[in-house]
């Protein structure tokens, strides 16, 4: 039965997280079945498969760039805050190991935050098209 109100179409809330995980993994939002990167770093400008486009406009992964500053930092000063309080460790030597740290935690990181981002605009983008049909 479908309440007043209920969206049952093709942007239920299981697709979007359906469409996040995907992109998680690196996998094509929209079909699944194709990767979205090329190399390690670049981005194929859409899926080889069922040819979603990824990029919306220039400037778009901005967003991307900023979760993945934000989820670094927010780890690297949960961890040395509980070293601090738990360990004899002086505060200078977290700070020094946690310069290469950042850096290792952010490249890791990047591929899995830069996907969920990507089925997050190919989310947007199709509600859009859909709303302007």
């Amino acid at each position: 039965m479908v309440l007043p109100g209920q969206y049952t179409g093709i942007f239920s809330m299981s697709n979007l997280v359906i469409m996040i995980l995907r992109g998680l993994v690196g996998s094509c939002p929209n079909c699944g079945k194709a990767g979205i990167f090329k190399g390690l770093y670049a981005l194929h400008k859409e899926c080889p498969n069922c040819h979603t486009p990824f990029e919306r406009m220039v400037g778009d992964f901005t967003g991307a760039a900023y979760v993945n500053v934000v989820a670094t930092s927010a780890i690297v000063v949960l961890v040395s805050m509980v070293l601090v309080a738990t360990t004899e460790i002086p505060l200078a030597v977290l700070l020094l190991a946690g310069i290469p740290i950042i850096v290792i935690l952010a490249t890791i990181l990047h591929k899995p935050i830069k996907g969920v981002w990507v089925a997050i605009l190919v989310y947007i983008d199709q509600m859009e098209r859909e709303n302007s049909a």
